[in-house]
């Protein structure tokens, strides 16, 4: 892909290839500013660990958290494994690498849409209470005057989810009725 972009000729271009999913870290460092952008390849579904992660998505969160920079994620067609395998296929002409440059998607943006989330199907394996009432990594307050209940409420729907009952119209996950939950 370098050589057919020319891409190590362009003053300011810098390539970095960390050759395994464990290695996305080795782009710390790389000052705010900086385009980055990176090629995850596409592992297959069975491939996912028991959080459902791929190794290369592993890998992509590791760049976006050491990399400090403006990170976008350039897809590979799905018909090759990574950007290697997409060169040696002699198809891919200079022109489809600089299309999926030019549509790569910023990855680990904080500002997303308030729409975007509403639309999205919640992960069951994140989520606690309810259709995204409570998740795995959120909190849940109470909050009212003095008297009006807060604490009777909060043992009385502790208590009932920990018997994996409803409780005020909400029903516990699996994973918070059952500690030896392994999923």
């Amino acid at each position: 892909m370098c050589d057919k972009l020319k891409g190590h000729e362009t003053p300011g271009v810098a390539f970095f290839i960390t050759r395994g999913a464990s290695n996305g870290s080795l782009v710390v460092g790389i000052p705010k500013g900086v385009k980055v952008l990176a090629w995850p390849q596409n592992d297959p579904a069975e491939k996912r660990d028991k959080d459902g992660n791929t190794p290369a998505e592993k890998w992509l969160s590791a760049v976006v958290q050491y990399a400090r920079a403006g990170v976008r994620v350039v897809l590979t067609p799905p018909a090759h494994k990574d950007a290697n395998d997409w060169v040696k296929d002699g198809n891919a002409s200079p022109e489809d690498f600089l299309a999926a440059i030019n549509a790569a998607l910023p990855a680990g943006d904080p500002l997303t849409s308030i729409m975007d989330i509403g639309l999205g199907v919640p992960d069951p394996r994140k989520t606690v209470l309810g259709d995204r009432f409570l998740c795995i990594g959120g909190a849940m307050i109470f909050v009212g005057p003095s008297g009006i209940g807060k604490s009777s409420a909060s043992m009385q729907q502790d208590i009932l989810w920990s018997l994996g009952r409803e409780a005020f119209g909400h029903q516990a996950s699996e994973t918070v009725t059952n500690p030896y939950h392994s999923g």
